[in-house]
């Protein structure tokens, strides 16, 4: 009987224990509708400690996971970072993001629309449905150090031009273009091209790299056409 008593008690003693480390490395994650400037915002929490995590579901219905580190400094940058509204040092810092939605980008003729970074971040694949008759001018969105790759595909039989951030570059099948310098796709159904946010070692920049998967697409040759 006593054994049996001393084995009950170690029992009691190893799940308690359990129980307690548990506790010990247990986290606050926080739901939020933004990350920057609001009352819901990822960057109201105050005092947050190394390690919170806050969620953020925003008005797009895109989903951003954040972890707060004290160590960091990085400039604010939305969807990137953010720094506490209070005095605590570290930063909100992106650690996950689905990437995997489709979008539709629809624009009139030869009116040139840039697709903003959170719309790049959350949507792997992107056409022409919808467009109107003409051409879709797109221009990339500009968003520095951050690697990205998304594949565009002709889905109407119209052009599409993409055009890089205002200064930025396009690197077309390894072939670096002037800045400003635009790409138009043929109008063929199911053309494709992946782009991809990168750095160039050579040139001590980023740039975007364009690289044909399928059908022709060329360079204009000048800014825009």
């Amino acid at each position: 009987m006593k054994k049996l008593f001393f084995l009950t008690l170690i029992c009691l003693a190893l799940l308690l224990g359990t129980v307690l480390s548990v506790e010990a490395v247990a986290t606050k994650m926080y739901g939020r509708d933004a990350l920057l400037g609001a009352t819901k915002s990822c960057d109201n929490i105050l005092v947050p400690l190394d390690g919170y995590l806050c969620q953020v579901v925003d008005s797009s219905k895109y989903y951003w996971l954040y972890v707060f580190d004290d160590g960091s400094s990085e400039t604010e940058a939305d969807p990137w970072y953010a720094d506490p509204d209070d005095t605590t040092t570290g930063d909100w810092v992106l650690i996950y993001n689905p990437g995997n939605g489709h979008k539709s980008l629809a624009n009139a003729n030869e009116t040139q629309v840039q697709i903003s970074v959170k719309d790049w971040y959350q949507n792997k694949s992107w056409d022409n449905v919808g467009q109107y008759a003409g051409e879709a001018d797109w221009q990339l969105p500009s968003f520095g150090a951050h690697g990205v790759t998304r594949i565009i595909e002709v889905s109407v039989a119209q052009n599409i031009e993409i055009c890089p951030e205002t200064g930025g570059f396009i690197r077309l099948n390894g072939e670096l273009l002037t800045v400003n310098y635009c790409v138009n796709s043929d109008s063929t159904l199911g053309s494709k091209i992946a782009v991809t946010r990168a750095y160039d070692s050579a040139n001590t920049r980023w740039e975007n790299q364009l690289d044909t998967v399928s059908g022709a697409w060329t360079s204009l040759g000048a800014t825009s056409d």
